[in-house]
């Protein structure tokens, strides 16, 4: 709909304009400048369906290439105070979602030094609410 040279100012009212919030969540690098604006607007104005979209397409991004897209991750975290004050169902999403790519056969973590004495144990997986441990950020 906007050409990159047409975007409006970033401001409130311009999340407003449909068609501009559809070219930032679809555009990767204009998600990414403006995605934690543009969630901290969709939660403040109780946009449950522009939410649910924003975090569902960090996540796509994510999955896409775990290594490479972590800062999609950040959009979410940035905005896990309001998400906790608004929506705290997200919170326990978020952290069920991300607990089991780490957990998945794809993410590999790679020890830099074999040489070490102590070996990791194994633990079974645990879904945590983190929820409450976001009160800190309130103050």
């Amino acid at each position: 709909m906007f050409s990159k040279s047409t975007l409006p100012l970033l401001n409130y009212d311009s999340f407003r304009l449909d068609g501009w919030v559809s070219d930032v969540i679809n555009n990767k690098s204009s998600l990414l400048k403006y995605g934690v604006q543009l969630l901290t607007f969709a939660i403040k104005e109780h946009k449950l369906e522009l939410i649910d979209e924003i975090y569902k397409k960090c996540m796509t991004y994510f999955k896409e290439d775990l290594m490479n897209n972590k800062s999609f991750l950040s959009i979410i975290t940035s905005a896990m105070p309001l998400l906790d004050e608004y929506y705290p169902e997200y919170i326990l999403k978020y952290s069920s979602e991300t607990n089991m790519i780490i957990d998945s056969s794809f993410y590999s973590i790679e020890h830099q030094n074999k040489n070490l004495h102590l070996d990791s144990f194994f633990q079974s997986s645990q879904i945590a609410n983190l929820s409450k441990s976001l009160l800190w950020t309130k103050y």
